[in-house]
């Protein structure tokens, strides 16, 4: 089977803003409009003996889709000094969408919709000291509809409709100041409530593969996790980073359609591969000191992990099409990549050794089409070893 694919997009964007002109005033706001428009055209082609297996060729097929968005925005938001020390802020967004796509080939077949929103949000903020913010924050967000373009998997069925999600956010942290400004020290712990219908889900099943209705998020979530960044100077020239956070995310109810299960409560939110790390790490080292002939050397190591999902996954699911036991999620990756600089007032010179350890992970593991034998792999870039110049005039 060969599979050729071939994507084009255009976006227009407009914003225009109004702010009030003094920050230090005691009421603050801020107000503006927003639009956005898009375009894009997709074309599939497949060839060969057979789409899935046991289904005899030759097979070529060859359509594209062509799809716009177009969304248009008012927002504005306020922000009142209670007191030195304690800040309250309100705002909310209005935002309406509209959407449609359609096949260039035949069969020609169309989808289009439209859908609106306001959006809220709430902000609370406590000056305990010059180093010590508390802030708490609760926000409504919002996934617009769309159409996908899912092309051959669903030839002679009109492109289906992603349905609109909202999600309720609720966040609480600190930003902390210590040792003297030496140790900048930010926390927050955030809880996130997804209120997805599965609207016009379909799962596909052993009877009914075609994988045309996986249009939703099915059914409604919960993410909850924590963020710590910590940023020191352990010395003059010596600079310390390290970002740690991690989320949890999972099915709060169980979805089934037209009596096949699609999702129970408690199983990890995302599609294998596709799937979010629970852990993930950044932590960097640099050097700075200044060299001769009014030089300065920086020499920064970075090195980035992510952490396995170990689900449970709807994917699991063997009456589900889309189900695999081949497919898995990500395993935990490391990257270390390393950056040494020369600094000139009028230009840089830099080393650098990107995947310094040389790793090749197998991750997004995945198939072209339902029970194909034939899988994707992907890994990280080999180590890569560059010099770079730039300039400043």
């Amino acid at each position: 089977m060969d599979e050729q694919r071939a994507f084009g997009q255009e976006v227009i964007l407009q914003e225009l803003r109004l702010s009030s002109a003094d920050r230090t005033a005691t009421l603050k706001w801020d107000t503006g409009v927003f639009y956005s428009g898009e375009h894009f055209r997709d074309w599939e082609r497949f060839t060969g003996p057979g789409i899935t297996e046991g289904v005899p060729g030759p097979v070529d097929l060859n359509n594209a889709f062509l799809g716009a968005q177009t969304r248009l925005a008012a927002f504005g938001e306020m922000s009142l000094r209670m007191s030195k020390r304690l800040t309250v802020s309100a705002g909310a967004q209005s935002e309406r969408t509209h959407f449609d796509g359609a096949t260039q080939l035949a069969p020609l077949l169309s989808s289009a919709g439209a859908d609106s929103t306001v959006l809220p949000r709430f902000g609370l903020s406590y000056q305990a000291n010059e180093h010590e913010l508390v802030y708490l924050t609760v926000a409504r967000g919002y996934g617009s509809a769309n159409v996908i373009q899912l092309l051959l998997e669903c030839e002679g069925q009109p492109p289906p409709a992603i349905g609109s999600d909202t999600l309720w956010s609720y966040e609480v942290g600190t930003k902390s100041g210590l040792l003297d400004g030496r140790v900048q020290l930010d926390t927050g712990l955030f809880h996130i409530i997804w209120d997805n219908k599965g609207q016009g889900y379909h799962s596909g099943t052993a009877n009914d593969p075609v994988p045309c209705g996986l249009t939703a998020n099915p059914g409604a979530a919960a993410s909850n996790g924590f963020d710590v960044a910590v940023r020191a100077l352990a010395s003059e020239h010596l600079k310390m980073d390290l970002a740690l956070a991690y989320a949890d995310a999972r099915y709060t109810r169980t979805l089934t359609d037209a009596g096949t299960l699609i999702v129970r409560k408690g199983e990890a939110v995302g599609n294998v591969p596709y799937t979010v790390s629970p852990w993930n790490v950044t932590a960097s080292v640099e050097y700075t000191r200044a060299a001769p002939r009014n030089t300065i050397l920086d020499v920064r190591a970075e090195d980035v992990f992510r952490s396995r999902n170990p689900g449970p996954f709807a994917s699991d699911n063997l009456i589900l099409s889309n189900s695999s036991l081949i497919i898995r999620p990500d395993p935990s990756t490391n990257l270390l990549n390393l950056r040494a600089t020369f600094r000139w007032p009028s230009y840089d010179v830099a080393l650098f050794i990107n995947n310094a350890l040389d790793v090749h992970p197998a991750i997004l593991q995945r198939s072209s089409c339902n029970a194909c034998s034939l899988l994707y792999t992907t890994t990280f870039r080999p180590r890569t070893i560059g010099l770079s110049l730039s300039w400043r005039y």
